[in-house]
C-alpha cells in the first residue's frame, strides 16, 4: 500500500519508482517470501517472490559478498546501485534502455538470511528488480544452443558495451549476461552483476593492461 501511494504521488519519477520498489521488496522479505539462490554464485543472493509466487526481486546482502582482489570489501552493493543509476540516466536523458535492473539499497531483516555466508538476520544490501529472461548466455551455450547469437539485437549489445566502458567493467562474461527473445525474433541482452565495476586505478591497470 505504501509503495502504491508513493507512485501515485510521483507518477513517472524514477526516484519514486525506486523508493516504491524498496518499500514493496522489503514487505515481501518481512513476509518471508524469499529463499537463498542455490545457483552456485560466488556471492550470496536471495530470490524474493511476490504474493502470487512470482519472482519479483533479487536481494544481494553486503555481508554475503565475495571479496574481489583489489576491491574494497562490502562495496559490491554500492556498485550495483551506481550501475542502476547510470542505466536510469541513459534511459531518461538519451532514451536508451540498457536493461539494467533497478536497484535500491535497503536495510531489512528475516531469519532466512541465516542460511547464507553470514547468519545475521539483519542485513543491508542491494534490492534489485527480477529480470525475466530465457537464462544466461553461458548456460545456453553449455547446452549447445547457439541460434540466439545470430539474432542478438545490435542496439542492446552496443548499449551494454557502453555501460561496461562507463563502469570500467572487465568481467562481462556469459553468466553475467541474460538473454531474452523478443516478439520480433531478435534476442535482447541484459547485463547483470556490477561486482567488478569501478575498480581502483591500480586494479584497473593490472587487469586491463
Amino acid at each position: 500500500k505504501k509503495s502504491e501511494e508513493i507512485l501515485k504521488a510521483n507518477p513517472g519519477d524514477e526516484q519514486a519508482i525506486q523508493k516504491a520498489q524498496g518499500e514493496y521488496g522489503q514487505a515481501m522479505i518481512h513476509a518471508g517470501l524469499g529463499a537463498l539462490n542455490d545457483s552456485g554464485g560466488a556471492s550470496d543472493s536471495y530470490k524474493i517472490k511476490d504474493a502470487t509466487g512470482k519472482n519479483a526481486f533479487v536481494f544481494k546482502p553486503q555481508k554475503g559478498e565475495e571479496t574481489l582482489a583489489g576491491m574494497p570489501a562490502g562495496a559490491g552493493m554500492a556498485r550495483e546501485a551506481i550501475q542502476s543509476k547510470i542505466g536510469d540516466e541513459r534511459r531518461n536523458i538519451r532514451g536508451l534502455d540498457v536493461a539494467v535492473a533497478r536497484t535500491s539499497i535497503v536495510t531489512t531483516s528475516n531469519d532466512m538470511f541465516a542460511k547464507g555466508r553470514n547468519s545475521d538476520p539483519d542485513q543491508v544490501g542491494a534490492l534489485q528488480e527480477f529480470l525475466d529472461s530465457d537464462g544466461d548466455a553461458k548456460s545456453k551455450l553449455a547446452k549447445g544452443d547457439r541460434k540466439w547469437i545470430d539474432q542478438v539485437d545490435q542496439k542492446s549489445l552496443e548499449s551494454m558495451a557502453v555501460l561496461d566502458i562507463i563502469m570500467l567493467n572487465g568481467d562481462r562474461k556469459g553468466d553475467n549476461m541474460l538473454i531474452k527473445g523478443q516478439p520480433d525474433g531478435t534476442t535482447k541482452l541484459m547485463p547483470i552483476d556490477a561486482g567488478a565495476g569501478l575498480p581502483s586505478k591500480d586494479t584497473f591497470e593490472k587487469t586491463a593492461f
